[in-house]
């Protein structure tokens, strides 16, 4: 099945919410990813050019995991409608979405406050969001031999 199928048509556009979750899946494995047991660099996280060549999407996770991952975005795309009008690339939304939900603690970065397009209140309710609706996603962990990441 493929994980797109998991939302449904309800009125969702789910070539955005796909693009959200590769977003996000390219933020936590250019930070997080750790790799398998078998692999020779222990070190956690990518190059960026290394992640952009892996051409990440919802398929590159188990599907379970996938479907969550892509739950998490209807919910947080859903709850702010008025994003709409900024046009902004839902690649990177995505990905500043994974870096508010992980929270300052566990990731270095930034957050929402990079789009300086959007108003400063709109932002904050964003982070707020991304901060209050955890998903348990666990460790990121990158199969260097197949491209296929997991959350462990």
């Amino acid at each position: 099945m493929n994980t797109t199928d998991a939302v449904g048509p309800a009125g969702r556009d789910t070539e955005h919410l796909a693009a959200f979750c590769a977003g996000a899946l390219m933020e936590a494995v250019w930070w997080e990813a750790r790799p398998t047991a078998d692999a020779t660099d222990a070190t956690p996280g990518r190059e960026w050019e290394q992640v952009e060549a892996l051409g990440l999407t919802l398929e590159s996770l188990p599907a379970e995991q996938g479907r969550r991952l892509l739950a998490a975005a209807a919910r947080f795309v859903d709850a702010h409608p008025e994003l709409t009008p900024f046009g902004l690339d839902p690649v990177d939304v995505g990905s500043a979405w994974w870096m508010a939900h992980r929270g300052p603690d566990s990731m270095p970065g930034l957050d929402f406050r990079t789009f300086k397009a959007i108003p400063p209140d709109l932002r904050d309710r964003m982070n707020d969001h991304a901060h209050r609706h955890p998903e348990q996603f666990g460790a990121v962990e990158l199969d260097e031999a197949t491209g296929k990441v997991r959350f462990t």
